[in-house]
């Protein structure tokens, strides 16, 4: 239920309510309290990894179950229009490359594409950034990963809930343009 899956049910479960007007402002209400969880994740994840590593991992198993079982009470949505068809995996995929002569569209892609490849950047220079602390004392390192973690969800957990009222200011590309503007940015400071 990630990387697109959980908008794409949670898109299908309004459409169905016929409240897909709905979408991006509860999507901003979820993105942002999925921010503000993971920061806390972060903190109590690397407090008890302070203690014993091996306990962190513990706990996001135990988180992991608990989600799981969870996702196991979702219930798909009826679908709309129903084929009798069976179309391949393929065939699915020409089909919606033909969407890519919209330009819209296809700008969109190309810019998600983009966006995927840098936001991943940063991850890379996580970690040395981190070692370059030079923690005399190897039990702080995850106090202060999961604490300067934390910081950086609450921040994109507060422009989370801003976001859809600065999308409607300065229109969607503007947003996303910001939004790639200001990765580059961390990725460019981390650099240095």
């Amino acid at each position: 239920f990630r990387s697109g899956t959980d908008t794409s049910f949670h898109y299908d479960v309004l459409s169905v309510l016929n409240r897909e007007s709905e979408y991006d402002h509860r999507e901003a209400v979820v993105a942002r309290n999925a921010f503000a969880g993971s920061a806390l994740a972060a903190l109590i994840g690397g407090l008890v990894a302070s203690y014993a590593l091996h306990l962190a991992y513990v706990l996001s198993v135990g988180v992991a179950i608990v989600a799981f079982m969870i996702a196991l009470l979702f219930a798909e949505p009826p679908q709309q229009r129903v084929s009798s068809e069976r179309v391949g995996f393929i065939s699915q995929i020409g089909h919606c490359l033909r969407y890519l002569h919209q330009p819209a569209l296809a700008w969109l892609m190309v810019f998600v594409i983009f966006m995927t490849v840098i936001n991943h950047i940063p991850y890379e220079f996580y970690q040395p950034y981190i070692g370059l602390l030079h923690f005399q004392d190897l039990m702080a390192t995850p106090v202060v990963t999961g604490f300067h973690t934390a910081i950086t969800l609450m921040v994109a957990s507060w422009i989370a809930g801003y976001s859809i009222r600065l999308r409607d200011v300065i229109g969607l590309p503007g947003a996303l343009l910001l939004a790639a503007g200001l990765q580059t940015l961390i990725i460019g400071l981390m650099a240095l």
